[in-house]
């Protein structure tokens, strides 16, 4: 049982651990939830931009462009809401930025001209904020503090429009505030946005290692049993059929487990190639090897393999052989095979099948530092006899 650490004496399961609220995996369920803050701010501003248009009505000198603004700041805010709402997945677009800075703007100019001066609460005091918010969630932190500043500029503009004029405090101070508004909601995002990555990698490496332990259990289980039946099976069994598909089922188990096909041993590559001699050319092949092999190098087993199959399709298509016997052993000088079979047999010296045998099998041979030796008689049948290290 796995367990988890709680208060002095009590014990938890981790199963009893309630799942975090958000997946920290899940990028854009970050995103959604961000924006969907900003939506409630931009609601809950706008409430208040309205309750202060109401409190302080008797202060505004241009009521109806004040309810103009009012009206633009919340046509921002409800097709925000709406799209949120309507199109599943939708993200803060980047015209919606550039309306809600302009609108922002107007508000501060706004609330310098059209309110008297002697308010107690600025029309847009809080609602600009928006801008720079979805500026640095959009953007990034840098255009949010940009955004912001240009606010504050922005707010003592305002004198440029018939209004009082503001005080140079006022500006740096709301330049300040909107700036770090933006720079705080965009660093935020990126930091959140960067470990929604991390932690989805960790959860995938976490995954692929989780696969990786399961899948080396199953070849643990499978090499101890299954593979070594079947090795035992290929090594053991007279028949090349069942040799051969013994050693099929081995390379296909072991490719699923690893990956990668296994070296390939000697003996399992000659009973390959009689049980594919067979099937081509209907000549029956035995393949007897009496001890192990133990390590055969894969430049000899290339060689060997070659060797074979050259002599077996001689002893078919021009000794007319019925029964070939391949005999594989391991002596003084190494690898030793034999491949004898019941046709017509040749002289070696003075037929051209008999030469031409001699060369090719010779030259795979030479290549690996071995030897062959070609003995048949006419009505005897021939052998091939190969050796290598």
């Amino acid at each position: 049982m796995t367990v988890a650490a709680g208060p002095p004496g009590s014990i938890r399961r981790l199963d009893d651990v309630p799942p975090p609220l958000v997946d920290p995996t899940d990028r854009a369920g970050l995103d959604q939830g961000l924006e969907v803050g900003v939506i409630l701010f931009r609601w809950t501003a706008w409430i208040w931009m309205v309750v202060v248009a109401v409190v302080e009505r008797d202060h505004l000198s241009h009521p109806l462009p004040a309810a103009l603004l009012i009206g633009a700041a919340f046509a921002v805010t409800a097709s925000a809401s709406v799209m949120r709402a309507v199109v599943p997945g939708s993200s803060i677009r980047p015209a919606t930025v550039v309306v809600e800075l302009a609108v922002g703007a107007g508000l501060l100019v706004g609330s310098a001209v059209f309110q008297d001066g002697d308010q107690s609460q600025s029309l847009g005091s809080a609602w600009p904020l928006v801008g720079p918010l979805t500026a640095g969630l959009v953007f990034g932190p840098r255009i949010g503090i940009a955004s912001g500043l240009a606010l504050g500029v922005a707010r003592g503009a305002s004198g440029f429009f018939g209004g009082p004029g503001v005080s140079a405090v006022a500006v740096v101070s709301s330049a300040v505030l909107y700036g770090l508004a933006g720079g705080v909601c965009g660093w935020v995002a990126a930091r959140l946005r960067r470990s929604a990555a991390n932690a989805a990698l960790l959860a995938d490496m976490e995954a692929s290692l989780a696969v990786a332990r399961e899948r080396e259990d199953v070849a643990r289980t499978l090499h101890d049993g299954v593979l070594q039946t079947l090795a035992v099976v290929q090594r053991r069994s007279t028949d090349p059929e069942l040799a051969t598909l013994a050693r099929r089922q081995e390379l296909d188990l072991r490719t699923y487990l690893f990956g990668v096909e296994p070296a390939v041993d000697l003996l399992a590559s000659l009973r390959d190639v009689a049980a594919r001699h067979e099937q081509s050319l209907g000549t029956r092949v035995t393949v007897v090897c009496p001890d192990e092999l133990g390590h055969v190098g894969s430049e000899l087993i290339d060689a060997m393999r070659g060797a074979v199959t050259e002599a077996l399709t001689n002893a078919a298509k021009h000794g007319r052989a019925t029964n070939v016997t391949v005999f594989v052993e391991r002596d003084d000088d190494g690898i030793f095979v034999s491949v004898k079979d019941d046709g017509v047999g040749f002289d070696p010296e003075s037929t051209d099948d008999g030469v031409g045998l001699a060369r090719s099998i010779r030259a795979r041979m030479r290549e690996i530092g071995g030897r062959v030796e070609v003995d048949s008689r006419p009505g005897s049948g021939a052998e091939v006899r190969l050796w290598g290290r």
